[in-house]
């Protein structure tokens, strides 16, 4: 009988995980509130991606105008 309620929780968990893939994390927890924590790590690793792009961005542009430099005041 363990057997037969672990391959039910199983399958709920998997038809959450279908109900909200693809969800922003708000909409997410309207649908699952058990899914909290999964969902403040997702906002945190997007918050840490949106960080580095914005990061390589800058060093991008930075480099962009030092060989704009480089090209108009050669050593």
């Amino acid at each position: 009988m363990a057997m037969l309620s672990d391959e039910i929780r199983i399958l709920e968990s998997g038809v959450a995980v279908l109900k909200t893939r693809g969800l922003p994390p708000p909409l997410m927890l309207q649908k699952d509130p058990v899914l909290l924590p999964a969902v403040e790590e997702h906002a945190g690793l997007l918050h840490a991606i949106q960080v580095q792009q914005l990061r390589v961005a800058k060093m991008q542009s930075a480099l962009s105008q030092c060989q704009v430099l480089n090209d108009l005041l050669p050593l």
